[in-house]
């Protein structure tokens, strides 16, 4: 069931009804605090965490979850394919207020090396995307930044994959402005 919610909340993160995601948020912490910990757990509580971190006077709790969750990751639950989804909420959503933008870069392109791995393309372009903002907010070269966004969009067009294609070509047309 865990998986299933997890995967659920995946799905309607991607802007398709905020109410299922808290819902969906909230029932997976809660199958995971009745029931017992289990590889989805981490990203539950990463995923709880960020929520928690947008909300008003919530930063330190939403620090704190996302925290265990990656400790769970690291210390528990150590499984490779669970990787790329932790990474992806933990680097690229959380981790840059307490870490420099360029180590949560590093971490965020190791894990999409690994969703290509495991074959998970989807997740693998989103890290990548995430990756190229925070070196980016790092301060990484123009050029440099450009041929990574124009590395990219390949990748987008290669999988088909039109949103992240044409998100890259936005990206890179405003790096070239600058």
């Amino acid at each position: 069931r865990l998986q299933f919610l997890c995967q659920a909340c995946l799905i309607s993160a991607m802007g398709i009804d905020p109410k299922t995601n808290m819902y969906v948020l909230c029932r997976a912490v809660e199958i995971c605090l009745c029931e017992g910990y289990s590889q989805d757990t981490p990203f539950a509580f990463a995923a709880f965490g960020l929520f928690l971190c947008g909300r008003p006077n919530q930063l330190a709790e939403g620090k704190r979850l996302s925290m265990i969750a990656m400790k769970l990751y690291l210390e528990r639950f150590n499984d490779p394919s669970q990787l790329s989804k932790i990474s992806l909420v933990y680097y690229g959503f959380f981790a840059f207020y307490i870490l420099p933008f360029q180590s949560c870069a590093e971490k965020l392109r190791e894990a999409s090396i690994m969703s290509l791995g495991f074959g998970d393309v989807m997740m693998a372009i989103s890290t990548s995307q995430q990756a190229t903002q925070k070196s980016f907010h790092a301060g990484m070269t123009l050029t440099a930044l450009a041929s990574e966004i124009e590395a990219l969009i390949k990748q987008a067009v290669k999988f088909k994959d039109y949103a992240y294609e044409v998100y890259g070509r936005y990206l890179f047309k405003t790096v070239l402005v600058l």
